[in-house]
């Protein structure tokens, strides 16, 4: 299991604490994978700001690629739920 902090931007931020986005894409080679735990980090204009997501973990349920959904060729969609 890897711990990670992944950058997001505050409007991204606000849709998953309201639990309206329940999904990300990503780069496929960063290497995530089922059951990794992350928090985000919201950035504006190239800074981190505090924002009430900050604070939740999440975990990885599922992550399709190229090969299982209408996703780009080196990217992945990465589901995910709120561990608390």
């Amino acid at each position: 299991m890897t711990v990670r902090t992944i950058r997001t931007s505050c409007e991204e931020a606000e849709r998953i604490a309201d639990g309206k986005q329940t999904f990300i894409f990503r780069s496929e080679s960063d290497g995530y994978r089922v059951n990794d735990v992350f928090n985000f980090q919201c950035y504006k204009d190239g800074r981190p700001v505090t924002h009430r997501n900050n604070k939740y973990g999440y975990v990885v349920t599922m992550i399709q690629d190229h090969m299982t959904a209408p996703v780009e060729r080196g990217f992945v969609l990465i589901n995910f739920r709120r561990t608390r």
